[in-house]
């Protein structure tokens, strides 16, 4: 249900209980940040058409433009509380964010309540203002009180599909008379997952969108394969072999950010997957992670690469300011499995379609195993991989020698360019290399608009970005002891940077230059 439906909803139950009075007086309100949740009070004299004995107007809403004040044009709905004819002034509560009894609330959710009548804020505190896991272990967090709101701010994401018990103390008082509440106010919430995805069952044709939602972060998947039946297409810089691809698939619309990567990362510091000895095949062991060979992300190699830096005290990562939609880089083949397993579990709140496993206290990239009946967030094969970056309409292919998307000529002449083409002029408008990158990650989908905002540059047929350059992007396929990267980066030659050209790294490698994108089957 959406916030403004539930606040309405909410706020029609609650106050149809009531016979309270409420302290005179005007208007008072919270102090919030823009387009939270907001609520104001106005006093209603005896006489009032709503309250014959007098009473308040409570209007609830969003201080969209931050003034705190609630305007007439945020006002979502408006209840009455009536003066019973005994002038009691208990307070009581009118409002809940959450809900009682919703679920699915978000791990980042702050417990909100509204009373009838202005709080003495001595009164409401850690103390009197607690919030408990389904196991009884209390959260912690701030409370704040301000005019009729409390507010309780955990110190870290909640644990998803968790039951959690809110309880409002009998000791509260209102402001007025210091006059107790009287009764333990009890209600109950569940968390969700961590992320939501949208159009994965809806999408039709190669190019579709489909959008996962974490937090303030939004990503896009491309539909890349429809077929019900095998595809085959040139592959190699000379397009001098074929490859077969049999799976309906998503790819990623970009290489995976620092954002999105150190969010995931955070996920899975708050929800205890690693740990000292795993116990499923979603847990690393903090060992091997910290200091042994099957590290994720090497956050130590210096601030010229890594943006993301990890703080001990506070179990936090963040990002350097300007560098969000950067590629994340420094990441091994390792941390790229493990984020496609936490992404699955945070989208569906459990272990059940996570892709890989043979992950354990030793794990090695060879005991790593892909269950194909599985739809969840993956690495794509290096075949898959090629089909997406020359993918032009499904019978026409690009050309091996080109740039992802660039159909006008070839980016590098080895001596045979193909279809009787010319050098490209243009393959630097999608394709950051060394030739126009500065020796630098760009933010991603900018090549051919430098200096814009992710996805504003120039795309290939599907509409991914970044095929070519950029950085190189971790496959699942094995070669050897290694593990496949395609791509090329913003530190290659033209060469390099070609749709037919592959490399391979050792899965322990966290390169400077070395990235990744998703992929994911199709449900």
């Amino acid at each position: 249900m959406k916030l403004l439906a539930k606040i309405t909803a909410a706020l029609t139950l609650a106050v149809a209980l009531t016979l309270t009075a409420c302290a005179p007086g005007g208007e008072t309100g919270t102090t919030n940040p823009p387009s939270s949740v907001f609520a104001s009070k106005t006093a209603l004299p005896a006489g009032d058409p709503n309250c014959a004995n007098g009473g308040v107007q409570i209007d609830m809403g969003f201080d969209v433009n931050g003034n705190n004040v609630l305007d007439a044009d945020e006002i979502t709905s408006t209840e009455y509380v009536c003066n019973g004819t005994d002038t009691s002034s208990h307070p009581f509560v009118v409002y809940t964010s959450p809900t009682p009894n919703e679920t699915g609330v978000e791990l980042d959710a702050v417990i909100s309540v509204v009373f009838n009548i202005e709080m003495d804020a001595d009164t409401i505190n850690d103390t009197t203002f607690t919030v408990k896991d389904a196991a009884g272990n209390p959260v912690a967090g701030t409370v704040t009180c301000s005019g009729i709101v409390a507010v309780f701010q955990p110190d870290q994401s909640l644990v998803m599909n968790t039951k959690y018990t809110v309880t409002l103390s009998s000791a509260m008082q209102n402001d007025a008379a210091g006059i107790a509440m009287g009764y333990d106010h009890k209600f109950y919430f569940t968390s969700g997952a961590s992320a939501v995805e949208t159009g994965f069952n809806t999408a039709v044709n190669p190019g579709d969108t489909a959008t996962i939602t974490t937090g303030p972060l939004t990503v896009n998947m491309k539909y890349a394969n429809n077929s019900d039946t095998a595809v085959t297409f040139p592959m190699g810089t000379n397009d001098q072999s074929t490859g077969t691809i049999t799976r309906k698939f998503f790819m990623a619309e970009t290489e995976v950010t620092n954002a999105l990567f150190a969010r995931v990362l955070q996920w899975a510091v708050d929800n205890g997957k690693i740990v000292e000895i795993p116990g499923v095949h979603n847990e690393v062991s903090i060992t091997t992670v910290k200091y042994g060979t099957q590290k994720l992300v090497d956050l130590d190699y210096g601030s010229t690469y890594v943006r993301i830096s990890y703080n001990a005290d506070t179990n936090t990562f963040a990002v350097a300011s300007g560098y969000e939609d950067h590629p994340v880089v420094c990441v091994s083949w390792y941390g790229t499995i493990m984020f496609c397993n936490w992404l699955t579990e945070m989208c569906e709140g459990n272990i059940d379609n996570v892709v890989y496993s043979g992950i354990d206290e030793t794990w090695d990239h060879t005991e790593i195993v892909e269950n194909p009946e599985r739809t969840g967030y993956r690495l794509p094969s290096s075949a898959e991989w090629e089909y997406a970056a020359r993918y032009r309409n499904g019978t026409l292919w690009t050309y091996g020698d080109h740039a992802s998307g660039d159909e006008s000529g070839a980016c590098y002449n080895d001596g045979s360019i193909l279809g009787g083409m010319r050098l490209s002029a243009v393959f630097g408008n999608y394709a950051w290399w060394d030739g126009n990158s500065g020796s630098s990650t760009h933010v991603v989908g900018t090549a051919g608009n430098g200096g814009g905002a992710a996805c504003t540059g120039n795309s290939n047929a599907l509409g991914l970005y970044d095929m070519s350059g950029n950085v190189w992007e971790w496959n699942f396929d094995c070669v050897g002891s290694d593990r496949v990267v395609r791509g090329g980066n913003c530190w290659t030659s033209a060469g390099g940077v070609q749709v037919g050209v592959w490399d391979y790294y050792n899965p322990n490698d966290e390169s400077s230059d070395a990235g990744f994108r998703f992929a994911r089957s199709a449900p």
